[in-house]
């Protein structure tokens, strides 16, 4: 299953398939632990990380990605990062998955908001944002990495 059946908008749709396909070859430079859990998807934690690269641009991945608006990437970012949440947190990777991207999205991020020092209105906006991230991408993300790239001993998901 590619990880585009879970967009809507097509520009973010195409780049998360593109972050899925070159994920196989993509040299991690973070989270080596989380590739050492027997129930974890190397690939997807890979996803992850090229993901985090592309939307704070050290990373190339070309005209989908240039196509795309901030808040697109920082959409296909969040996914990848739940789906990282997903197949980490292995049988519990749905449940727990959900919970740290709510504690993330829900709780830090809208807080640190208040305290930034910014405008009520651009407050607002951002918070109503991380809710959204959470309802979708975030969401979507943990669905993917704990559903379909869980590895259990009588199969291999990567």
């Amino acid at each position: 299953m590619l990880p585009s059946v879970y967009f809507t908008n097509q520009r973010e749709a195409a780049l998360a398939d593109l972050i899925w396909a070159r994920a196989q070859t993509y040299n991690l430079q973070g989270f080596h632990g989380a590739t050492k859990l027997p129930w974890a998807s190397t690939r997807v934690i890979k996803a992850c990380g090229l993901a985090i690269e592309m939307r704070y641009n050290t990373v190339d991945l070309g005209e989908p990605a240039r196509r795309c608006f901030p808040k697109e990437k920082a959409n296909v970012e969040h996914f990848w990062c739940g789906a990282m949440l997903g197949t980490v947190g292995g049988p519990f990777g749905l449940v727990g998955g959900t919970a740290l991207n709510f504690v993330y999205d829900g709780i830090i991020s809208p807080l640190s908001k208040v305290f930034s020092g910014n405008s009520f209105d651009k407050i607002v906006d951002g918070i109503k944002n991380d809710y959204k991230q959470f309802a979708g991408p975030d969401t979507n993300g943990v669905k993917f990495g704990a559903i379909h790239h869980t590895r259990f001993f009588w199969m291999d998901r990567d």
